[in-house]
């Protein structure tokens, strides 16, 4: 059980905070589903402003979910039917994941992360209610030491590539008998925070998903965006709920959740609404333009201050760039 050790505290946590920038989605509103590859490119300041969060950090109830069915026919389903993303067009050295999330304590933040297989990548965050730096900006150097949201080590490679690599961020063994479908959901969970899979690596994850047993799958499940997806789900031997919603179509990551259920009632202990996930070559100090390039020094990287690290004790928080398409749009 190496990564619900993290619930200690009935909290998901993060060693990292990461989230976003200034300006860019209003208050309350989320980007339309791109139509183009050029869609597919976000600014680098995307993410919404601490004071415009407010009006969607008061959500706290669980996904509703109906008509339960066995998991593995409908994940071979979408694997054996699924269709590109405009953004599996988009190639780049960072895997660049733009998320809003949601935690039980009421806070709610907008992350904007860049990561690269050799371990480098940076981070802009926002947060309500807002702390005293309005934008928390972070970087880190390849082979820098990371933790992910659950507090174990970033592996500094790209674990779509290979589906022995996969098995082992989802914790699964060749041993069926031992396998914890939470602990394989958890697993891409985790790995959607941090990658921009292509359709061969959703393909793969997909297929491995559907051969554990005791998973749940539901048809139609709205995330908090209204846009609909197949959700999958698995509850462990603590209570904990862990539920991913793919889109019905590419199998991206629209959403997650994980809920714990106290007095018969599912609580949420913490909740992700991806709303871009694609790939870019710069963070946000870096040239875009041949004119940037000429007159930048790459010898002067942001302050050292910005250099993440790992503390004594946890931060908790609530729980991309290409939004998937219009068929996971609407209820």
């Amino acid at each position: 059980m190496r990564r619900r050790a993290a619930h200690t505290t009935a909290a998901v946590v993060t060693v990292l905070l990461l989230t976003a920038a200034t300006g860019g989605v209003p208050a309350g509103r989320f980007p339309a589903a791109p139509t183009s590859v050029a869609a597919c490119v976000v600014p680098p300041a995307t993410p919404t402003a601490s004071g415009d969060l407010a009006a969607v950090a008061d959500r706290h109830e669980p996904t509703r979910l109906r008509y339960p069915t066995t998991a593995g026919p409908v994940l071979r389903d979408l694997a054996a039917q699924m269709t590109t993303a405009p953004c599996d067009h988009v190639h780049g050295r960072f895997n660049h994941v733009w998320f809003r999330q949601w935690g039980f304590s009421g806070r709610v933040q907008e992350i904007l992360r860049w990561f690269d297989q050799d371990g480098s990548g940076a981070a802009l965050a926002t947060r309500y209610p807002p702390e005293r730096t309005a934008v928390n900006r972070q970087w880190w150097r390849p082979g820098q030491h990371l933790y992910d949201t659950f507090g174990w080590p970033v592996p500094r490679i790209d674990t779509y590539r290979d589906a022995d690599l996969l098995r082992h961020a989802m914790n699964i063994t060749s041993q069926s008998a031992d396998n914890d479908p939470a602990e394989a959901v958890l697993g891409l969970i985790d790995l959607a925070s941090w990658h921009s899979p292509y359709e061969t690596g959703r393909h793969t994850a997909l297929t491995i998903l559907a051969d554990l047993p005791h998973l749940t799958a539901y048809p139609a499940v709205a995330d908090r965006a209204g846009r609909v997806g197949v959700g999958v789900a698995a509850v462990d031997t603590d209570g904990y709920r862990y539920l991913l919603i793919l889109h019905p179509a590419t199998g991206e990551a629209l959403a997650y959740e994980i809920s714990h259920l106290r007095a018969g009632a599912w609580q949420v202990v913490t909740y992700a609404l991806f709303l871009a996930h694609t790939r870019t070559d710069n963070r946000w100090w870096e040239p875009t333009t041949d004119d940037e390039r000429q007159r930048w020094d790459p010898t002067h990287p942001p302050p050292a201050e910005m250099v993440p690290q790992r503390r004594r004790s946890w931060i908790e928080y609530p729980p991309p760039l290409c939004v998937p398409s219009s068929e996971g749009e609407t209820p």
